[in-house]
């Protein structure tokens, strides 16, 4: 069985080694794809930390405690790995719409914190070629676009899928040959869902049609996944083009422009903006965006307004406490600085009242920030910095920022510059 490992070895000699160095957290459920996956990794990675994730989701009773007992028996004593879990409560389940997408976001959720906490490279998932024969039928119902066709992504950002070309029947033939222990899920057999039902009745179909389904599919997905490839190398282009102002989990985009795009740009654009919000928009969500003449939408936590020209999209709970380091420098156009004269300033969230002077006169910050084109939700963020007196020296608000006239910093002269450590 040296193609399995060969393939899962020439996939992680793909990989950012300095990434890959700091381990791999594998995501193990006990059934036969994730233990065979960590067998594999278990023999052929060396140096490296390995580490297993697991998810109980309470959802098959006595099944599920013996799923985790032959979990935890597994992990600690035959492989002596760290093992790191996550157990739902089954109240969580309670009017949580579709149970699929609610397991998901708990499990990549969980895959996220451990992965930031324990300092590992990457999580390394075991999806393989009928997995992803049977998402790109799944989506393929759903009236999905070419890169949901695509399906599933061998890389996603620090999620990996070692066995991507790896097909359930080379899985079998590792586990029988080497005796690999796993546990059986019954209800994979059971037509509970899509899924089960295009692994169970459609896929076989197809293979009295086609002499190698796998191999064909592997085809396929190759065309689909340049083609992606490209559409997303372009789309990032045209998200720049659009983009007119960018901080952190804050974006402000140009709607003449954004309205100018083609709509499979502009599906794209929104999708890219709203995967970092965890939200999924579908294409009747970027046409309302393109076309109404007010925007004000709401999708977990995330917001989406118009604002004049300008389309925002941004937290619905914004706790903005930023941070900032004071150094003494040359001041370069562009720096957020004071002049050296002004002394020790303090921070303090904005009220309706602060002004700055500019050259065109005194000025209210609030109203400064509406002309910009900052939604009030946002505006209400932003800090002023004042000095003993109380008098306002400038504003900082999500990278817009402004120094009051009698406060400027010279060019070239030794200043205040303020540098952001973290929102």
């Amino acid at each position: 069985m040296e193609k399995i490992s060969q393939k899962i070895s020439d996939f992680l000699g793909s990989l950012d080694s300095h990434t890959l160095d700091k381990g791999l957290l594998v995501a193990c459920s006990g059934g036969r794809d994730s233990m065979v996956l960590l067998d594999i990794l278990h023999k052929t990675i060396h140096g490296k930390r390995l580490g297993v994730l697991y998810v109980n989701h309470n959802l098959r009773g006595e099944d599920s405690a013996a799923e985790e007992a032959f979990v935890r028996k597994t992990i600690i004593e035959k492989y002596k790995l760290p093992l790191f879990i996550r157990i739902i409560d089954a109240n969580e389940w309670h009017n949580c719409g579709s149970i699929e997408n609610k397991a998901r976001d708990i499990r990549y959720t969980f895959f996220a914190e451990i992965l930031q906490r324990e300092k590992y490279g990457f999580v390394a998932t075991a999806h393989h070629m009928n997995d992803r024969i049977e998402t790109f039928f799944l989506n393929l119902l759903r009236g999905a676009n070419i890169q949901s066709l695509s399906s599933i992504p061998a890389v996603n950002h620090d999620i990996v899928r070692p066995m991507l070309t790896v097909t359930r029947e080379e899985i079998d033939t590792y586990a029988h040959i080497f005796s690999v222990e796993y546990v059986e899920d019954k209800t994979n057999s059971l037509p509970l869902y899509k899924r089960n039902r295009i692994r169970n009745e459609v896929i076989p179909l197809l293979k009295t049609l086609s002499g190698n389904l796998e191999a064909s599919f592997s085809a396929v997905f190759a065309i689909l996944d340049t083609d992606v490839q490209f559409l997303e190398q372009e789309i990032s282009a045209r998200l720049e083009n659009v983009l007119f102002h960018r901080y952190r989990n804050v974006w402000c985009i140009d709607r003449r422009k954004f309205s100018a795009e083609h709509a499979a740009v502009r599906s794209g654009i929104v999708k890219k903006i709203c995967y970092g919000f965890n939200v999924r928009p579908g294409r009747q969500l970027t046409e309302y965006i393109a076309n109404a003449q007010t925007v004000n939408v709401k999708k977990n936590d995330m917001l989406i307004q118009s604002k004049g020209p300008y389309l925002w999209f941004y937290p619905h709970t914004i706790c903005y406490n930023p941070q900032f380091s004071v150094i003494n420098g040359k001041y370069k156009r562009g720096d957020f600085a004071f002049s050296s004269e002004s002394g020790d300033l303090e921070m303090r969230t904005i009220s309706g009242n602060d002004e700055i002077d500019t050259p065109n006169g005194r000025k209210n910050i609030a109203d400064i920030l509406k002309k910009r084109g900052v939604p009030e939700t946002v505006a209400r963020s932003a800090k002023v910095f004042h000095c003993g007196s109380g008098q306002v020296a400038g504003y900082f608000c999500f990278g817009f920022f402004g120094v009051s006239q009698h406060f400027y910093a010279k060019q070239n002269e030794t200043a205040h510059i303020f540098y952001l450590n973290r929102l």
